[in-house]
């Protein structure tokens, strides 16, 4: 899939004289459905392959869409981040759950069923024997949590789905303490990137509130 993608991209790139990338953007964006009513049309639609091409121009579009801003750090340092839209998501939910969270019942209902797995998962808990609702959740007894290799930091995502190319054009490796290192992007180049990204068919988004939750992720050590 990831060459496909790729190959996609290539092909926007090369027809992008009058903005045909940002057309295709904006018309995927445009006619995006709420992926449950899809996966219902799946079992109602009459003509199968249409339903399925329906479902892949939803999946195409969800990796269209970034989200940016910057964000001050704990340390005082502001940073500029580009992580998809879903990635940004799962990981402000993750550290609702970390924050708000003090049983396992209240993690599954807060959590999605993939993230109840990991924290389950991580806790050392398996399927047969997972905790009762009322048994205590400490962040602290879930594996990934304090190396922070859970939930994904948008450094991470930076690596993760960010083309080579432009991270080397516009960012910079910067050693932490516990990522080890990690892609940075300067707020100075925060700008061209983003446009490029754009030309590139990409859909960016500012939305500084939903990258700032990433910053919680530790506030449940205090």
């Amino acid at each position: 899939f990831s060459t496909l993608s790729s190959t996609l991209r290539t092909v926007i790139d090369i027809l992008d004289e009058d903005d045909i990338a940002g057309k295709i953007a904006w018309a995927l964006t445009v006619l995006f459905v709420p992926l449950l009513v899809f996966d219902m049309a799946v079992f109602l639609w009459p003509d199968p392959v249409i339903a399925g091409l329906v479902l892949v121009g939803i999946s195409f579009t969800g990796l269209l869409e970034f989200v940016y801003g910057t964000v001050r750090g704990l340390d005082g340092v502001d940073r500029f981040f580009v992580v998809p839209n879903f990635v940004a998501e799962d990981t402000a939910q993750v550290v609702d759950v970390l924050t708000g969270c003090s049983t396992w019942g209240e993690v599954r209902e807060r959590a999605s069923s993939d993230q109840y797995e990991e924290l389950l998962a991580g806790a050392g808990y398996d399927g047969e024997d997972p905790p009762g609702d009322d048994d205590p959740f400490d962040p602290n007894d879930v594996d990934g949590l304090q190396s922070a290799e859970y939930p994904m930091t948008h450094e991470v995502a930076h690596e993760s789905y960010l083309p080579g190319d432009l991270l080397h054009r516009f960012g910079e490796i910067e050693q932490r303490f516990l990522e080890g290192p990690v892609w940075t992007i300067p707020v100075a180049n925060g700008p061209a990137l983003v446009a490029e990204l754009e030309r590139r068919g990409h859909v960016c988004v500012e939305d500084t509130a939903v990258l700032a939750r990433e910053q919680d992720r530790f506030e449940w050590m205090s």
